[in-house]
């Protein structure tokens, strides 16, 4: 009888093994629905006119995409709590602007919007602390028109105050006039 019973156990055991691994296996080949996001890009760009501070070459790169999901957190912080909240809510690693030298700062917001074979590529910045003005928090934003091989042109506002609708609109508020021109603009091998 206790041989019989060492027999039982050992084949439940056995089968409890076997419906486990059969679980995890079915579980690692589970697909998951995470929203594919592009890979890293690198541009180089030349400003026309450069500002004082800066070299004429500057290179952008992104490092993520914000997502449709991001700016709907993003709009929801602003109209909760004003610009103060918005600052939290933002992501921060998206990529940077570095104009040369040490005259660099990071995106908090990258969108990349596809019009057939061209795109936009609309890059938000958070400049060094000394860009607060009264009370706007100072942004920097950066609008590249590029074409199917990554080439094209855009613009930069050295300062804007953003702000969202009730509709979840995002609107930019330039503080200057005139932006500064971003040509021949091309992606850099990584």
């Amino acid at each position: 009888m206790a041989v019989k019973k060492k027999i039982a156990i050992a084949t439940l055991a056995v089968v409890f093994m076997t419906v486990g691994v059969g679980v995890i296996f079915a579980r690692k080949k589970e697909k998951k629905t995470v929203e594919e996001r592009p890979a890293k890009e690198r541009f180089t760009a030349t400003l026309v006119p450069a500002p004082k501070y800066a070299d004429p070459v500057a290179t952008i790169v992104v490092m993520d995409y914000t997502t449709d999901e991001d700016m709907k957190e993003y709009s929801v912080a602003y109209l909760n709590g004003g610009d103060g909240a918005l600052q939290q809510a933002l992501h921060k690693g998206m990529g940077y602007f570095n104009m040369g030298g040490n005259l660099a700062f990071g995106f908090v917001l990258a969108r990349s919007i596809t019009n057939g074979s061209s795109r936009t590529e609309f890059l938000i910045g958070i400049p060094p602390p000394s860009y607060l003005v009264n009370e706007w928090r100072l942004y920097i934003p950066i609008n590249m028109q590029l074409d199917g091989k990554g080439n094209g042109s855009g613009v930069f506002y050295e300062a804007v105050k953003l702000q969202f609708d009730a509709q979840g609109n995002l609107h930019v508020i330039p503080r200057q006039e005139f932006p500064h021109k971003l040509i021949n603009i091309h992606p850099m091998k990584n």
